[in-house]
């Protein structure tokens, strides 16, 4: 956790333990950061993950598209997860 924490800019652990536990979360340009490492077999972590809890935890480096049906549940679980305002800044940063 401390590894990531300094690949992150962060000056400890705190905010990822909270993270960790639900209790807090990364803003967007954290977020972004997060999901370009990678770990030893070459893959990514899953912004998807992130936001829900479902798995997979590590996706290789392709993109897998996503279809129609599944953008509306992806939207209300990131504005229920973050809020509005920051999951428009998340989107605003991928865009």
């Amino acid at each position: 956790m401390k590894t990531l924490a300094e690949k992150l800019g962060y000056t400890n652990q705190s905010t990822l333990t909270k993270v960790r536990k639900r209790k807090g979360f990364i803003g967007p340009d954290k977020l972004n950061q997060f999901g370009s490492l990678t770990n030893e077999k070459g893959q990514h972590p899953s912004i998807h993950f992130i936001i829900t809890g479902e798995e997979p935890v590590f996706v290789d480096k392709k993109i897998k598209r996503i279809e129609d049906d599944e953008i509306d549940l992806l939207l209300n679980r990131l504005v229920s997860k973050l809020g509005k305002n920051k999951a428009k800044a998340l989107l605003e940063l991928i865009v």
